[in-house]
């Protein structure tokens, strides 16, 4: 049995690894934590941005609105280039909610 799987399956028990065995698990988990962020950096590549005014203007909401929604982190900006920016996803998200209603 591979260590993940018992870590995945919460085995609450004491092991006796080799060396080798440790190394490979370590080698794995360095792969996965490799194609988590090449992963990542794919999607935030294909991301797109707007910023607040654009934001506002596609959201139908005032400056102020979001300001508060930043505060209640309801729609969080990120800083890209020292300017803060919204991601169209998140923007997206929030219209498709908006429109269940």
């Amino acid at each position: 049995m591979k260590i993940t799987e018992l870590i995945s399956e919460g085995a609450n028990v004491t092991i006796s690894i080799g060396l080798k065995e440790l190394q490979e698990w370590h080698r794995e988990i360095m792969e996965d934590s490799r194609k988590q962020i090449v992963k990542q950096a794919l999607e935030n590549a294909e991301e797109q941005y707007l910023s607040p005014t654009e934001a506002c203007k596609m959201l139908s909401v005032s400056r102020a609105t979001l300001s508060r929604w930043q505060s209640k982190e309801y729609l969080v900006p990120i800083m890209v280039g020292g300017r803060c920016k919204y991601r169209i996803s998140e923007i997206q998200s929030i219209l498709n909610r908006k429109n269940r209603i």
